[in-house]
Formats: C-alpha cells, sequence, structure tokens
C-alpha cells in the first residue's frame, strides 16, 4: 500500500511512501505514477490472465459433460462408435474406448 507523507523529505519510494502536496486534490509527481502503474500492472496482468484460465477450464469442463451427454443421447438413439467417431473426429475404437464407461 503506498503512503502519503506531509513533508517532502519523508519520500520514501522503495518504502511506498510518497510526498503529495495537497492542492485542492492529490496530484502525485509523474514518478510515483509511474511506479504505481507499473506495480499495477505486476498484479494486474497475472490476475487477468488467471481469470481467463479459470474461465476456459469452465468451459471446458462444460463442453466435456456436453460431449458425455451427446455420445449417451446418441448410443441410446441407436448410433454407432464408427459413425460417433467420424462426427468427433477420431477411430471408432477411440471413442469406445473413452466413452464406454459413461454411458
Amino acid at each position: 500500500m503506498w503512503t502519503r507523507t506531509n513533508l517532502s523529505r519523508e519520500e520514501n519510494l522503495v518504502r511506498r511512501n510518497t510526498f503529495v502536496p495537497f492542492l485542492g486534490r492529490a496530484l502525485p509527481s509523474v514518478t510515483v505514477e509511474q511506479r504505481m502503474r507499473q506495480e499495477w500492472h505486476q498484479h494486474a496482468v497475472p490476475a487477468a490472465a488467471i481469470a481467463e484460465l479459470a474461465s476456459a477450464a469452465k468451459d471446458w469442463k462444460r463442453a466435456q459433460r456436453r460431449l458425455e451427454d451427446g455420445v449417451g443421447a446418441a448410443r441410446v438413439a441407436g448410433v454407432s462408435w464408427g459413425r460417433i467417431g467420424e462426427v468427433l473426429g477420431m477411430s471408432r475404437q477411440s471413442a469406445h474406448e473413452r466413452w464406454k464407461n459413461s454411458l
């Protein structure tokens, strides 16, 4: 966390203490603003990447459930493993091995 100091001589950017004169509103120096932006990017960019990864994982799990449900419905409807494999871009044997116990 950044702390505002009352005196310019107390400013220490390493300790994240900054002197910001009050001129009706706080106006940090360009150096402090750049430092704060760098610090924000160090945390925000990875957080955004993790959020996107979590969203993709949810989508993937949903897609897996849809595939399982679809394969199950196809098998109940009498569709062959060969046709299921063809639709999913794999061999009959691969489709059978992957979903034989899911039904």
